[in-house]
């Protein structure tokens, strides 16, 4: 009996092979082959068979494989492992998918997000990026063929947290100068200096732009690491003092009256690096910020707020600009004889002895004393007025300096004595007192020496 099955079979094969015979003779002609060239089964086939004919010689298929009867069977299909097996929330991390049956066409899954640029080597490995995950945990990795067949590994895959390399601080630092500072409510303070040093930058010129540097002002006691209340001042870069750089700032003080601390902190210049808080430095090995609690309150800053209290000050008294004793520079008088003299004295201030008629504006007097007595000091001076005389000229011919004339009473007792002019503006509130212009008159750095006096000798006339 016929096996129609079969005969359909090799009747399918038998077209196809010839199809085939026919579209190769084609090729050939263009490519420059003979006419006569007739391409045979056997240029297909040595054997004679194709597509599940049986070989016509009746002699087995080469290397012992069965002949094709016309059913497949497809390959297994399935997904081994993930590596790398853990990766980001965020995503994209590069893994090779490995398994069987791999084809084109294909979607590997993260729980149900595709990953993504899914690339196909082999039947056996997909290499593709991780999607992003909501939230860290494992989930399943599955490949779904383009048939709509699934396959899953359960737990391939791990999200993680993202893991930041802890950023940079700076290696050491310190308030460096001063530990105390007084100012009134309201007001700036002085200056106030610290020191950052941190490896590869602070030891070269220019680079104090990837230093960042604060001067913080809180409460008394507290910590700026841990508690609020701190305010915080921009510091600049001041010097580089060998290895370290100095930054310089200022504080403003609160309007309440107090005690508060104060501190540096610096960081690098860089997106969300850490501040180095730093106290004064110490002798010892937990120096500025290498304390072994970071930071200590009790090595902060000191500053005092408290209003000043105004002292009372005397008002400078409005003394004449310059005055001298001018003649004579020594008497000789008996015991208790009276107007000895005259003595002239002159005196000059700018507005006044320049111009005529201002004489009422000033009060002149001679007196006598003690020898080598201060007269600014020594209460027992006696002074006599005296009354204007006549405008005098300086040294330039201009009439700018008025003189003066007065008498003298001598002590009763013989000896010697010391006598000078004094002149005021304020009526006797204020004087200024002069010696010879020998000395520079009232111009003596001293104001006043007892050297340059007029020397008044007392003594009997024989």
């Amino acid at each position: 009996m016929m096996d129609l099955g079969k005969e359909h079979d090799m009747t399918g094969a038998y077209i196809f092979r010839r199809l085939t015979l026919v579209f190769l003779a084609v090729i050939l002609a263009a490519s420059g082959c003979g006419s006569g060239d007739e391409v045979t089964d056997e240029d297909l086939n040595d054997n004679g068979a194709e597509n599940g004919e049986e070989p016509e010689n009746g002699e087995e298929p080469e290397n012992g494989e069965e002949p094709d009867n016309g059913e497949h069977t497809p390959p297994d299909r399935g997904v081994d492992s993930v590596d790398p097996a853990e990766g980001p929330v965020s995503g994209g991390t590069a893994v090779e998918v490995m398994g069987e049956g791999f084809a084109a066409g294909m979607e590997v899954r993260f729980a149900d997000q595709s990953c993504i640029d899914l690339v196909l080597v082999s039947d056996t490995r997909m290499s593709c990026y991780t999607p992003a995950s909501p939230e860290p945990g494992t989930v399943d990795v599955s490949a779904v063929w383009y048939d709509g067949e699934v396959k899953t590994l359960e737990g391939a895959f791990e999200y993680v947290e993202e893991q930041h390399p802890p950023a940079a601080v700076v290696d050491y630092c310190h308030l460096h100068y001063p530990f105390e500072l007084e100012a009134e409510p309201g007001m700036e303070t002085d200056p106030v200096y610290g020191r950052v040093y941190h490896e590869g930058v602070t030891e070269e010129d220019g680079r104090d732009g990837e230093i960042i540097a604060d001067l913080g002002l809180g409460p008394e006691g507290s910590d700026p690491r841990l508690e609020d209340g701190w305010e915080w001042f921009p510091a600049f870069f001041n010097i580089r003092e060998q290895s370290d750089y100095e930054y310089e700032g200022t504080l403003d003080a609160p309007e309440d009256e107090g005690t508060y601390h104060y501190a540096y902190r610096f960081r690098l210049n860089e997106d969300d690096a850490p501040w180095t808080y730093c106290h004064r430095r110490t002798d010892g090995a937990d120096s500025g910020s290498d304390h072994p609690e970071g930071y200590s309150p009790e090595l902060a800053g000191v500053l005092t707020v408290e209003e000043e209290e105004e002292e009372e000050v005397d008002p400078e008294p409005d003394l004449v600009d310059y005055c001298h004793l001018q003649y004579p520079l020594s008497l000789t008088a008996e015991p208790g004889e009276e107007d000895a003299g005259p003595v002239y004295g002159w005196v000059y201030h700018e507005g006044v002895t320049d111009s005529e008629g201002n004489e009422g504006h000033l009060l002149a007097e001679v007196g006598v004393g003690d020898r080598d007595s201060d007269p600014r000091e020594d209460e027992g001076w006696v002074w006599y007025e005296g009354g204007f005389n006549e405008r005098k000229e300086n040294d330039f011919g201009e009439l700018v300096n008025y003189e003066y004339e007065a008498f003298l009473d001598a002590p009763a007792d013989e000896g010697g004595y010391d006598y000078a002019y004094r002149f005021s503006l304020d009526d006797g509130e204020s004087w200024r007192y002069c010696h010879s212009g020998e000395g520079s008159g009232s111009e003596h750095e001293d104001g006043y020496d007892p050297e340059y006096a007029g020397k008044l000798l007392v003594e009997e006339e024989d």
